[in-house]
């Protein structure tokens, strides 16, 4: 049995968007070819870091966690396995508090507050502040829609006013 083969990884992005698309195809010989897709651009705007990974009909969601009390203000990674209405299950890039107050970002959603429920061999469970609605990260995000400025021309160094 041989091992199985990716293609050239092909890269876009989309200046109107904002979205930069990065996508293999993993071929698995005689079971079949598969894309993966990563994403991010129009969700940074929306959740600061995020991105999402998807597989046929499979997400993966990334975000950015902000300790509310730590004295270093940095974002923690964490690599989201369960979403619910009223909490979340993680893998999480550095240790955390349980009790602790957390914000995360997320695509879809924006801002959310919790704090830490448990945390165990890397893995943390948030209990959200507020009810969210998880279906809002698996839809598409758009971008906001740009305004035309009479006049102007993409390249043109000098706006002609009539």
């Amino acid at each position: 049995m041989s091992a199985p083969t990716t293609s050239p990884v092909t890269a876009e992005y989309d200046p109107e968007d904002g979205v930069t698309t990065a996508t293999a195809v993993i071929d698995n010989g005689s079971f079949g070819s598969r894309s993966i897709t990563f994403e991010t651009g129009r969700l940074a705007r929306q959740a600061a870091g995020s991105v999402t990974v998807t597989m046929g009909d499979s997400m993966l969601l990334s975000a950015p966690l902000r300790r509310v009390n730590a004295p270093v203000r940095h974002p923690v990674t964490l690599r989201i396995r369960n979403l619910s209405a009223g909490g979340m299950m993680a893998e999480c890039s550095e240790p955390v508090a349980t009790g602790e107050q957390v914000v995360l970002e997320l695509r879809g959603i924006g801002e959310v507050t919790g704090s830490v429920a448990w945390c165990h061999d890397g893995r943390i469970g948030i209990s959200f502040d507020t009810p969210i609605d998880p279906r809002l990260t698996r839809k598409p995000v758009t971008a906001p829609k740009r305004t035309a400025v009479p006049g102007y021309a993409p390249g043109r160094r000098s706006l002609k006013i009539s």
